[in-house]
């Protein structure tokens, strides 16, 4: 995962990465809750309204393949984080897959809104990579919708003039959502910098403390034994107060 500022502590970078996986396996599990609901109600709509038997199965599957990769992803993910990382840029294609594969199948205009659907999953992420690759496959998805049902967006008038319309709407559409999730982006990097910061400031008063007493006393600490006897003291404190030891995961980054 990439890095974009060094920190003292390699702890410290440590911290950070672990902090970036946690939350992102928790986006993929919340895609992936998404995808199941999605699945549902579509194929529930189908079923409803009498669609073809065959057209609703094919659509099941694409549905189940899309469901059972990101689980095996997630599984995977537990060993080696880059699974994850995989599987937001695999479930962006997929997604967007999914979307023309039902524009063609129901050939209407509201369906034209999965695409946008497809595109609020994918930002889920809050991911540059993720963010271009979304925004391609929408202004693919748009000009193919364009070519192949223009009956889509036949409104009355000049059909050169509504056509321009319509591409220039999806490309300001597509550069307003970028510049928004570029802005979340970029608060989320300053939230994951600020955590670090100030983990790497309690870091520094540590290290300060431990220089100020060897000055002071002309004696080593001895480190190890000084985090183990303050686990063992905060693990009885807390069993005598009846709380979990909030401090135990702290020590052990230490």
């Amino acid at each position: 995962m990439s890095r974009n500022k060094t920190y003292m502590f390699k702890e410290i970078e440590d911290y950070r990465e672990d902090l970036e996986i946690k939350h992102l396996r928790t986006k993929n599990h919340f895609v992936l809750g998404l995808l199941l609901g999605m699945m549902a109600i579509t194929v529930s709509y189908m079923f409803v309204t009498a669609f073809g038997l065959k057209e609703t199965i094919t659509l099941m599957i694409g549905f189940l393949v899309v469901i059972l990769l990101n689980i095996a992803q997630l599984a995977y993910g537990r060993e080696n984080y880059r699974f994850l990382q995989l599987n937001k840029y695999l479930t962006t294609v997929y997604v967007y897959v999914l979307a023309i594969v039902i524009i063609f199948l129901f050939e209407s205009p509201v369906t034209i809104t999965v695409l946008f659907i497809a595109y609020a999953i994918s930002a889920f992420y809050q991911d540059i990579k993720v963010m271009t690759i979304s925004n391609v496959l929408l202004l693919f998805s748009a000009l193919m919708i364009l070519i192949n049902y223009p009956e889509f967006i036949d409104f009355s008038g000049d059909s050169t003039e509504n056509s321009f319309g319509v591409v220039f709407f999806f490309i300001f559409f597509i550069a307003i959502l970028t510049v928004s999730s570029y802005i979340i982006i970029k608060q989320k990097r300053f939230f994951y910098n600020q955590i670090a910061l100030s983990k790497e400031t309690e870091f520094r008063n540590i290290d300060l403390l431990i220089d100020i007493q060897k000055l002071a006393t002309g004696q080593d600490i001895n480190i190890k034994r000084y985090y183990e006897r303050s686990q063992a003291f905060l693990e009885e404190f807390s069993q005598k107060i009846g709380a979990p030891n909030a401090f135990k995961d702290k020590l052990e980054i230490m």
